[in-house]
């Protein structure tokens, strides 16, 4: 999980490299990817509504990832939070993102907040294609 983490820390992150999405109609969102991420969706599992996770190797099995996002059930403030709020947790962060109701959890080591903040403003609706 360190080099995964050194890795991820280390890709340039402009705008114009989050060629990929993650999309979901079930829960109705969407969020940008890096162009050299690999993602996975867990669906709900038995502690989320909803499981994603992301990183720069392939990912079979859950805690392959170096990012997670779940949608858990109530708001932020629910769990101590607040909408858009990052917080450390030891040598992670943890930021929530209020969702109909439930709310985003995504969680990774501490040095990819920059990352995790970009992630957690592009958090959208999701539009199906026409």
């Amino acid at each position: 999980m360190e080099q995964q983490i050194v890795l991820l820390a280390k890709q340039n992150y402009e705008p114009g490299l989050w060629t990929q999405r993650y999309c979901t109609s079930h829960i109705g969102f969407c969020m940008p990817v890096h162009k050299n991420w690999y993602f996975k969706s867990f669906g709900a599992t038995t502690s989320s509504q909803w499981h994603v996770e992301f990183g720069m190797g392939g990912i079979e099995a859950l805690g392959d990832g170096a990012i997670v996002l779940n949608l858990v059930g109530g708001t932020s403030a629910s769990v101590g939070g607040s909408d858009g709020e990052i917080g450390t947790q030891g040598s992670s962060i943890v930021a929530y993102k209020d969702w109909d109701g439930k709310h985003f959890e995504i969680t990774a080591d501490a040095r990819l907040r920059s990352i995790i903040e970009y992630m957690l403003s592009n958090i959208e609706v999701y539009v199906p294609a026409e």
